[in-house]
């Protein structure tokens, strides 16, 4: 079992390194650096509302709660 902090340090760098990955992608098709971090910064935005509303709905599913 590994501990919070670990899960912690592993999602931080999963994030950031997704953050990189689609900057770098949409400044490749634009070849704007502005507008690729306003994709980008948007994306993480809308991701952030997708997330929420999922674990929402997921609250309201009894499935595997104990």
């Amino acid at each position: 079992m590994e501990t919070n902090k670990r899960s912690l340090a592993k999602s931080l760098t999963y994030r950031g390194l997704a953050v990189l990955y689609l900057l770098a992608a949409v400044f490749l098709f634009t070849k704007k650096l502005e507008n690729a971090i306003y994709v980008t910064a948007a994306f993480q935005v809308i991701m952030v509302a997708i997330y929420f509303l999922h674990e929402r709905v997921w609250n309201k599913i009894p499935w595997g709660q104990k």
